[in-house]
């Protein structure tokens, strides 16, 4: 589990406002292999205090929002589908869980694009935004993304995403700032991307993303994998919103829980 991933704390005291968002869809992303942590088994299977990791995140998912909540799956698929299946059958509450493949590892951004056909895209009474989570985040407070959530509505932001500030960001996507009327993200850079000044950033991308419905999956269908992994990156969806002059928010977290 990842040094970002594992911050929990709420960037403001507030009180939490419970009930589902209205318009309101979450895509949990489950499909990555986990080389990091060194095991044959998916790394969203893993359990903490008892639970796979990836529960907790379809748990979030399924609290704050109205709309349907697509888990991707993709390194051991039947099995991640199993312990999700299992976990939320007769539990949805109304908010249906659909599990989706990506059968090719082709990035975060494919990733997302997988689970288009769940919302009904284009068609009348599809989501106006999304929520998007790893399910690696176990920690990750409820508050928190209801905090994000409210920034984004508020500011009416065309994608709002948490960051953290680490002594050591080596590894972790830097994000770089910008301080126009409109935004305050220009783009992510992922650390295999990024040069020597781009490095010395210490704010890195959490990996929680609010995005408006409209502008989503017509981003995701414009990615270009020229990069130095080869993959379609979801961060790139930012760097395409700022281009365009839309609102692109960072919602910053703290240490303190």
């Amino acid at each position: 589990m990842s040094r970002a991933r594992a911050t929990a704390a709420a960037p403001v005291k507030r009180p939490v406002r419970r009930g589902k968002v209205a318009g309101l869809a979450v895509v949990v992303m489950a499909a990555g292999l986990g080389k990091r942590m060194n095991s044959k088994q998916a790394k969203v299977l893993h359990p903490v205090a008892g639970q796979a990791m990836v529960l907790y995140s379809v748990g979030l998912g399924l609290r704050v929002a109205r709309e349907p909540v697509a888990v991707v799956v993709g390194h051991q698929a039947d099995l991640v589908r199993q312990v999700i299946d299992c976990a939320t059958s007769g539990k949805s509450g109304g908010s249906p869980v659909a599990v989706v493949e990506q059968r090719k590892q082709l990035g975060t951004g494919h990733a997302v694009l997988q689970s288009r056909p769940v919302f009904g895209v284009g068609k009348r009474g599809a989501p106006s935004s999304y929520l998007i989570l790893n399910g690696d985040t176990p920690l990750l407070q409820e508050g928190t993304v209801r905090e994000l959530l409210r920034v984004h509505k508020a500011e009416r932001a065309t994608v709002t995403i948490l960051t953290a500030v680490l002594d050591d960001a080596s590894g972790y996507g830097r994000v770089v700032r910008t301080h126009s009327a409109r935004q305050n993200v220009a783009r992510i850079v992922e650390d295999r991307d990024a040069n020597d000044a781009e490095r010395a950033i210490r704010e890195i991308n959490v990996g929680t993303y609010v995005v408006d419905g409209e502008f989503l999956f017509s981003a995701l269908e414009t990615l270009d994998p020229s990069n130095a992994q080869g993959e379609y990156y979801l961060t790139d969806i930012i760097r395409l919103a700022a281009e365009q002059g839309r609102p692109v928010l960072r919602l910053g977290l703290t240490r303190q829980s």
